[in-house]
């Protein structure tokens, strides 16, 4: 039940507040939550050690930086209750709307990208 009342409150935040203070809320949470979650905390330094070739610091650092980061998508995720389709497609760079707008009045689409950035903004764009 916390959580929910925590999500309740944030996206009522996001709403409020501009978005350069609700991403720096975000991040310090984002904080807070790799430091008070032993096991997620452990779980992430993990992984990060593998990509940081086994490096112990730079694994922590970026175990860090991707609880912050997540902090920034949740952000973005609560906000785009308040964002217009049109507004969507401008902040999506992609170069070919017409070509994907005519594929998918067609038969559909199978739509493959690189994990990067905020994925749900990309759905959005879908829509």
């Amino acid at each position: 039940m916390a959580i929910y009342w925590a999500f309740r409150l944030a996206a009522l935040w996001v709403r409020v507040f501009p978005l350069r203070a609700s991403y720096a809320v975000a991040r310090l949470g984002g904080l807070c939550v790799f430091f008070l979650w032993r096991g997620g905390r452990r779980r992430c330094i993990a992984n990060m050690r593998r990509v940081a070739g086994g490096d112990e610091s730079a694994a922590r650092r970026l175990a860090r930086r991707s609880f912050g980061y997540y902090g920034l998508y949740i952000v973005d995720f609560l906000r785009l209750t308040d964002v217009s389709a049109r507004e969507v497609r401008r902040r999506v760079i992609f170069d070919e709307w017409q070509q994907l707008d005519e594929a998918r009045a067609g038969s559909g689409v199978l739509f493959v990208t690189i994990h990067f950035g905020n994925w749900d903004l990309g759905a959005a764009s879908m829509t």
